[in-house]
């Protein structure tokens, strides 16, 4: 998913670009984004197989519920 939408937004045109950007992805966030995603997610792995699974789909789930209500929040206020 990501990578197709990263290839659509280097397309996009944008009115007011700032600099080091081609369309609407900013090369230098983009960097630094690859490099966390990459040296962050083995740890996230190793932790997440550390730890016992039922209270870790609990978390998951209230950070779902979380989110969903925020979303539902905004659609719904404005």
């Amino acid at each position: 998913i990501a990578v197709p939408s990263v290839i659509a937004f280097l397309f996009v045109e944008v009115a007011v670009a700032p600099p080091w950007t081609i369309g609407a992805v900013n090369i230098p966030a983009f960097l630094v984004v690859i490099a966390m995603t990459t040296t962050t997610a083995p740890l996230g792995a190793r932790i997440a197989h550390g730890l016992d699974p039922k209270p870790l789909k609990r978390v998951f789930g209230v950070f779902l519920l979380i989110i969903a209500g925020n979303m539902l929040r905004k659609s719904l206020m404005g």
